[in-house]
C-alpha cells in the first residue's frame, strides 16, 4: 500500500511538472531550504552550483535545536537515542548527476550533537514498567555517507526538489550518567557518579523530503 501510494505520488508529480523545466544557462547558483525539517526545529539550507549540464555541487549546512518531547508513548520507549533531544550542527557535501529532471547524488557529511541533563528511561527488568531512569548528558561526533535520488524542477528563478535516499553513519559518543533513579522508590540509586563511558555506534538512515528555493 505504501509503495503504491508513493509510486502514484511520484507519477503525479512528474506529470504535473513535466513542462515546467526551464534552465537558462546563466542561472548557475541556487539556494534552497528543506520545508518539513522546520517542524522538527531543524534549519537546513543548501547552496548549489551548476558545474555543467550534468553535474551540480551541493553544500548543505544544518542546525537542529532540542524539541524537548518525552521519549515514552503508551508506556513504551520510542527509541534509545532520541534525535529530538539534541542540539546539533552538520555539514553535508555532495555532487549530483542529472538525468533530465531525475538525479542521483552521493554525499558525505560530518555531524556534532549534544544534550545536557536529560532524564531518560533506562531498563525494565520486571517487564511491567520502566523501573530505572537516568539523568545524563551525551555528546557525539561522527560522519557518514548518503546516496540520494530525486527530482529537481526548475522554472525560471524557482526550484523545487523532491528527494529520497539512504545512508550510513558512524559516531563516537561521550556519555556521563549523573544519577540513576529507582522508579518505584522515587530515590537516587547508590553509585559512584558521574558514570562516564565512551563508545562507537553505527547504523543506517533513511531520507525523504522536499525543498524549495531560488536560482540566480
Amino acid at each position: 500500500m505504501n509503495t503504491a501510494a508513493f509510486t502514484l505520488f511520484l507519477a503525479l508529480t512528474i506529470n504535473t511538472l513535466a513542462n515546467a523545466q526551464n534552465e537558462p544557462d546563466n542561472l548557475k547558483h541556487s539556494i534552497t531550504i528543506e520545508i518539513p525539517n522546520l517542524f522538527l526545529k531543524t534549519i537546513s539550507l543548501s547552496y548549489n552550483y551548476k558545474l555543467n549540464k550534468k553535474y551540480e555541487l551541493r553544500i548543505n549546512p544544518r542546525v537542529s535545536f532540542d524539541i524537548s518531547k518525552d521519549n515514552m508513548a503508551a508506556g513504551f520507549i520510542l527509541v534509545k537515542d532520541p534525535f529530538w533531544y539534541y542540539n546539533s550542527y552538520a555539514l553535508q557535501i555532495g555532487v549530483s548527476r542529472n538525468f533530465g529532471k531525475f538525479y542521483m547524488e552521493p554525499m558525505v557529511y560530518y555531524k556534532n550533537a549534544s544534550f545536557e541533563d536529560k532524564r531518560m528511561q533506562a531498563t525494565d527488568p520486571d517487564g511491567d514498567s520502566y523501573d530505572i531512569y537516568q539523568q545524563l548528558s551525551r555528546h557525539y561526533q561522527g560522519g557518514g555517507i548518503i546516496l540520494r535520488c530525486g527530482i529537481k524542477v526548475d522554472k525560471d528563478n524557482f526550484r523545487f526538489n523532491f528527494f529520497w535516499g539512504t545512508g550510513y553513519y558512524a559516531r563516537y559518543y561521550h556519555e556521563q550518567i549523573k544519577a540513576q533513579y529507582a522508579w518505584a522508590a522515587q530515590g537516587v540509586m547508590p553509585g559512584d557518579y558521574p558514570i562516564v563511558s565512551n563508545y562507537w555506534k553505527d547504523g543506517l538512515t533513511l531520507h525523504l523530503g522536499f525543498e524549495i528555493g531560488t536560482r540566480f
